[in-house]
């Protein structure tokens, strides 16, 4: 997908954030996490030809990554709250970034092996992205009670 494409769902879900009345920080992570699988492969051009430190679509565009880093935030103390909420809203854009390009030919890696890319349906790609929300939803209601701790998750 394009970045402006990413650019826009990570504004669209900034607005949701905000509209759902969650935190600011968390909202703000949204903004920065919407491109962040592709400014973290630290792209150059050349002649109008990409190039990355780290090739396109392996491990930066990993949806296990994504996920593991946005349950950080269920192991950081209360006191690292601005900083946990702001990792979980970048998490959560990054996981949807990788969701979006999952439907595309190209594909991403699921697992492990980052250079083995696979293609997920669209039905498969909002399941996932359901399932973040919900996480999202579980870390603000644990941010309001001041309770970190994983197992409240449950």
């Amino acid at each position: 997908m394009k970045t402006l494409t990413h650019k826009i769902s990570g504004v669209a879900l900034f607005g949701v954030c905000w509209a759902a009345d969650l935190p600011p920080e968390l909202c703000v992570g949204v903004i920065f996490g919407a491109t962040a699988p592709d400014f973290l492969e630290f792209p150059t051009w050349n002649n109008e030809v990409r190039t990355s430190w780290i090739d396109h679509r392996t491990v930066t565009h990993s949806p296990l990554l994504w996920f593991l880093l946005m349950l950080l935030p269920f192991f950081i103390s209360v006191k690292f709250a601005f900083f946990s909420l702001f990792l979980a809203g970048f998490a959560a854009s990054a996981f949807m970034h990788v969701a979006m390009d999952s439907t595309t030919p190209m594909g991403v890696p699921l697992f492990i092996n980052f250079w083995k890319r696979q293609r997920l349906s669209a039905a498969v790609a909002i399941t996932l992205t359901m399932i973040v929300l919900i996480i999202l939803k579980k870390l603000v209601e644990n941010y309001q009670a001041q309770n970190y701790a994983l197992i409240k998750f449950f």
